[in-house]
Order: structure tokens, then sequence, then C-alpha cells
């Protein structure tokens, strides 16, 4: 889940005329891949291992597809600000890096990004 929202941050961060709407497209794309990567996971049936732990207040009061729908957009935000955050630090928005420059970035942002899961997963209990 998070590699696919980490793609679609780090390809829309590099929207936009400034810095400035690279983060807000990385921002806005990250929670709405969040939603639909969330979507498509529960109608695989991909959710069996995460539906007891994952935020039971809002899966008791609004039903366990909200709950999931919910840690899809928490994820893809705090990917996309990963994202962000990592262009930011060693990002030079020039189309023409090199291509060892650009792979490292990309590596950089997988693995930052991977962090707000992390993070989810070991606050819910898995």
């Amino acid at each position: 889940m998070a590699a696919l929202i980490a793609v679609i941050g780090a390809a829309s961060a590099r929207f936009g005329r400034s810095a400035k709407a690279g983060v807000a497209f990385a921002l806005i794309a990250g929670l709405v891949a969040g939603l639909v990567v969330a979507s498509i996971a529960w109608f695989l049936g991909q959710t069996s291992d995460l539906l007891p732990v994952v935020f039971p207040f809002i899966a008791k009061r609004f039903g366990e597809f909200a709950a999931f729908l919910t840690l899809g957009g928490v994820t893809g935000f705090g990917v996309g600000f990963a994202v962000s955050v990592v262009d930011a630090l060693l990002g030079e928005r020039a189309s023409s890096a090199e291509l060892a420059n650009i792979l490292g970035r990309g590596a950089a942002k997988f693995l930052v990004a991977a962090l707000p899961v992390y993070a989810m997963i070991r606050i819910g209990g898995i």
C-alpha cells in the first residue's frame, strides 16, 4: 500500500511551478491515492489481518469500511508528507538530473514513506 502511494506521491510532487505547489500536489495525491488503494484492498478482501485493530472507535461507530478508509487516508497523507520532506531536503527540481541521483532520491523517498505506515502498525498493536 505504501509503495503505490509513494510512487504516486513522488510523481505528483513534480507537478507545479514551485516547490510549494509540489508539496500541495504530493499531499493531495497521497491522500487520494491512500483512499483509492484502501478501497481496492477492501473490495479485494485483503484486510482480514488489519480489521480488528484499525481505528476500533471508528469501526464501532461508523463501520469497518469507514475505519479502513480512514487508515488509507491517514497513510496517504503521511506518505505524501514524507515524500515532500525528502524532496525538499534532497531534491533538485531539474528534470535533467542523472539517473543515479533520481534512483537515490526514489529509494530515500520509499524508505521514509514507509515510516508512517510502520508507526501506524506499531501504534495499532499488530
